[in-house]
């Protein structure tokens, strides 16, 4: 059969396209056998076969899709084995738990706490996902993962998203086919080596760990990593994994050498990027690693304005061949062996020319980018717009350390910073908030600041579209870690006021403006000169004095049978009480005669004097009317 591949599919419904290869868990290589057994046909739909879940001799075993918590419960019946607390989607589990070939075992938004000394086990092709959830120990004592079977072969799928796993030692997969870890905690790791790790293909679904907490039990722990990924930048060097937004507490993180497939000699294999990560001590065995960390460059005039749309230049000074300014974009494409040329040209895959595979390719090059709105260079969240530099390039015998040259330019100003040096200070706990910026100034002298992030500022009232009229404090909010040194205030563009303490706040008189709509724009400024601004628009109300005419009304003086109510603010309902406080009457917008006055009918009200209370977007007013008859 000719065509793309299917994707593994989370669906046990399966949509088999005509011209289609079908990909069967995790394999994604052209050419390699696959054994399907009990595949059932329906009309182009593939279904693959449940085999249970089942408990014997001190073993839970998964043979099944889409396992869950309360699945597992049902199947035992038996809370001494496997105990469920449906409410919290909690489950105790006090024997070993065993994810056969093939099978799927998903927790989301639940707990599994194991007791200790007992096993998750898998097999060879086991699935586990984790989603919002925990797997730990119930006591001190670890619980360990263990590969189930005679062969050492362990090649499982190993997705946890925003979850901890803790209190646990052991994991090992050989021929890794999926290691997805984002934004989870991997705490009091047990064992000199609790997890280690080795691959050759490239992991489908990619090979990725970001944000994420590994933390040792006894702080003299390794986690060990194996192989490498061929596929992505091949010039000059294999690409072998990449870890982001890490921290390694009390952990050494090895990197071992291993010839990938179809690799010529003597070309490393063993890479890691590491991208804004901490860790104790790197390990080596023939293998590298790459340090890098993100660069943040803001761009202003001479005044110290922020300068949008700037186009921002990075060049490496040692190395812009192999090492150029990068971003954290990543892509999938069929490469043919043997396209694949080094910088020398020397083939990295004699002898495979007629091999096809889907490979990850180097998409992440970016020597050029723009400013926004804020005159930074794009953040963190913009994968493809972000800047990422390379610190150095060591292995066990060298370091080799880069610079960098920043440049900046806009109609026609420019501004160039030479010898910027990433280093271990550059890291962020938030990746979202730079450590260290690199200020590009147009026209002046350039530098790099621990603060250029602008200060946060909120109006806090009047709201925007508020009817104002009067006094009115305009409230603000502002903050920035450096501290800020004054809130400016502007009407309609046009500086007011200014306050250095807090609370930020200011009166404004509106009576020296006319009715009508205008902006208040409040522009706070950090102790780094960093500026930020914010604004709102509200509607001055110049009509003032509510008026209830005629008051009294007098039968037979007045003609006819109504009070009209003037000068009432857009929105204003009514309500008109005896004095004993019974409701009489109830006057909303939609009832009003103009757009600010309304009419009272008092055809058949006796004669008395009645309370009225008058609810607007500007507060609420009361007053008396008398009606004599």
């Amino acid at each position: 059969m000719n065509g793309e591949f299917v994707e593994y599919s989370r669906d046990r419904n399966v949509d088999i396209l005509d011209n289609t290869k079908f990909m069967l868990r995790g394999y994604n290589l052209p050419g390699y056998t696959l054994a399907l057994d009990d595949i059932e046909v329906y009309d182009g739909v593939y279904i693959i076969p449940n085999k249970g879940i089942s408990y014997q001799e001190g073993l839970i075993t998964i043979n099944d899709y889409a396992v869950s918590l309360a699945r597992i419960a049902e199947a035992v019946n038996d809370p001494a084995v496997f105990n469920y607390y449906a409410a919290e989607n909690t489950a105790y589990c006090y024997e070993d738990l065993l994810i056969k070939s093939g099978a799927e075992f998903l927790i989301s938004n639940g707990i599994l706490k194991m007791q200790g000394g007992k096993h998750i086990r898998y097999e060879r092709e086991a699935m586990l996902f984790l989603d919002n959830a925990e797997i730990v120990s119930v006591s001190s004592e670890p619980w360990y993962w263990q590969i189930s079977g005679a062969t050492h072969y362990a090649a499982i799928v190993l997705s946890v998203n925003n979850s901890r796993i803790d209190n646990c030692g052991g994991f090992t997969s050989t021929g890794m086919k999926c290691l997805y870890l984002k934004d989870s905690q991997f705490t009091n790791l047990a064992g000199s080596t609790p997890i280690s790790i080795s691959f050759r293909r490239p992991p489908n679904g990619s090979f990725l760990i970001t944000g994420c907490l590994f933390q040792g039990k006894a702080g003299t722990e390794t986690i060990f990593l194996q192989g490498g990924d061929q596929f992505h930048q091949l010039s000059p060097e294999p690409y072998g994994m990449d870890i982001i937004d890490t921290v390694f507490d009390g952990i050494r993180l090895f990197r071992h050498y291993e010839y990938p497939y179809y690799l010529s000699p003597g070309r490393p294999g063993g890479t890691a990027s590491l991208v804004n990560v901490v860790v104790d001590s790197l390990g080596y065995n023939g293998s590298l690693y790459r340090l890098k960390y993100y660069l943040d460059v803001k761009v202003v005039d001479e005044n110290n304005l922020p300068v949008s749309g700037a186009t921002v230049t990075v060049v490496n000074q040692q190395d812009n061949i192999k090492y150029p300014a990068e971003n954290l974009a990543r892509s999938w494409k069929y490469l043919r062996v043997g396209d694949q040329v080094s910088a020398g040209g020397e083939d990295y895959f004699e002898g495979q020319q007629g091999n096809w595979f889907k490979g990850l390719i180097d998409v992440n090059n970016l020597a050029e980018t723009m400013t926004g709105e804020n005159g930074h260079t794009p953040p963190t969240s913009d994968t493809e717009g972000t800047l990422v530099l390379t610190d150095q390039r060591q292995d066990g015998t060298s370091v080799d350390n880069y610079t960098y040259t920043i440049s900046a330019e806009k109609d026609g100003k420019t501004g160039q910073l030479m010898g910027v040096d990433p280093d271990a200070s550059w890291y962020r706990s938030e990746p979202a908030m730079p450590a260290k910026s690199v200020v590009i100034v147009l026209g002046g002298q350039s530098y790099i600041t621990n603060d250029a992030r602008e200060p946060t500022i909120t109006i806090i009232s009047p709201r925007p579209g508020t009817l104002v009229s009067g006094e009115v404090c305009v409230k603000v909010n502002a903050f920035d870690s450096a501290g800020i040194a004054k809130v400016e205030f502007y009407i309609n563009g046009i500086f007011k006021s200014q306050d250095t303490i807090l609370p930020y706040e200011w009166v404004w008189n509106t009576e020296e403006y006319l009715q009508g709509e205008h902006e208040i724009r409040v522009e706070a400024q950090d102790n780094s000169n960093n500026t930020s601004e914010t604004a709102v628009s509200v509607t001055v109300w110049k009509l003032k004095g509510l008026v209830a005419y005629p008051n009294p009304y007098i039968k037979g003086k007045n003609s006819g049978n109504r009070i009209t109510f003037f000068n009432l603010l857009p929105g204003a309902v009514i309500r008109i009480y005896t004095l004993s406080g019974a409701l009489v009457k109830n006057i909303r917008p939609e009832d009003w005669s103009t757009n600010n006055s309304a009419e009272w009918d008092i055809s058949g009200m006796a004669g008395g004097v009645y309370i009225y209370s008058v609810a607007s977007p500007a507060g609420q007013s009361k007053g008396k009317v008398s009606i004599v008859k």
